[in-house]
């Protein structure tokens, strides 16, 4: 599937946290982003639409979670194709390059028993 980004979302609680991960600029990672060995693989912060975003959060709680990490593909189009969500994803390197405020959130969640 032709893709312009992968898109790894983190939900904690309510809390959504995007990001893109451009992996067609490696063609190490333009199939799985995973298998790069580049460590600055570019990424950047991504707010998504409402729509994507509430079907998200709906998904989440149909599912009995509180958090998550979601992965997409963002096609060239701009439409988005859901791949997986993992109950246990990796998150922690997001918050390291991008600074988005999922440590606070884990940290707000684990100390309110996941309810915030």
């Amino acid at each position: 599937m032709p893709k312009r980004f992968d898109v790894r979302v983190t939900i904690v609680g309510r809390q959504v946290f995007a990001a893109a991960i451009d992996s067609q600029s490696d063609l190490s990672a333009s199939i799985d982003w995973r298998l790069t060995d580049n460590p600055a693989l570019p990424h950047h912060a991504v707010t998504l639409p409402e729509s994507l975003t509430a079907n998200l959060i709906r998904l989440m709680e149909c599912l009995g979670l509180t958090f998550g990490a979601i992965d997409l593909v963002e096609r060239p189009d701009g439409e988005f194709v859901f791949l997986e969500v993992n109950p246990s994803g990796q998150w922690l390197w997001l918050d390291r390059m991008l600074d988005l405020g999922i440590s606070e959130a884990v940290a707000d969640w684990l100390t309110t028993g996941g309810t915030a």
